[in-house]
């Protein structure tokens, strides 16, 4: 659990705009972190086992999305969503819709439709209204690309699920 704070305490530090203070609690957060994946989502193993070096580092991300640093999380997504277990499936959502919002920041619009039509199909079988909140952010933010074949299909997913 204390993983689990700490990453909590960076993520806040990233919405206040502390680039050094986030980066050094996600740090921080990696010592804590549970040293072996929960591949059941259930804390059978204890509570804070979700919280692996896995899950920091989609904080890790999300914080870079917040700091307005898109290279960064794109890269950081790049190299963790992957490897989140599968019983983590509604994490991977958000975290795709995240991807999907620093792609458009990072100026790659039709990958951005590609990974944010992944979050949808994730997020309609789980349930998630967080990821679907997201998702309609980073939909609203293609609209000036609409005439691209991928997003406009996105966008037509997106009117459909209302």
């Amino acid at each position: 659990m204390r993983a689990a704070l700490t990453q909590q305490e960076a993520c806040s530090l990233a919405l206040d705009g502390d680039e050094a203070a986030c980066q050094h609690k996600l740090d921080e957060a990696l010592r804590w972190a549970a040293p072996e994946p929960d591949l059941h989502g259930d804390a059978r193993s204890g509570h804070g086992a979700f919280c692996t070096s896995t899950y920091i580092e989609v904080q890790r991300a999300d914080c870079w999305v917040h700091l307005r640093r898109p290279q960064r999380a794109v890269a950081t997504y790049e190299g963790v969503l992957a490897n989140l277990p599968a019983a983590y499936n509604r994490d991977r959502g958000y975290g795709l819709a995240q991807f999907g919002s620093a792609l458009v920041a990072a100026n790659e619009p039709e990958r951005a439709a590609s990974v944010t039509s992944e979050a949808l199909s994730i997020a309609r079988r789980c349930g998630s209204g967080r990821t679907m909140q997201r998702i309609r952010m980073v939909g609203g933010s293609l609209r000036p690309h609409v005439k691209m074949p991928s997003i406009a299909q996105l966008l037509d997913e997106l009117v459909a699920t209302d």
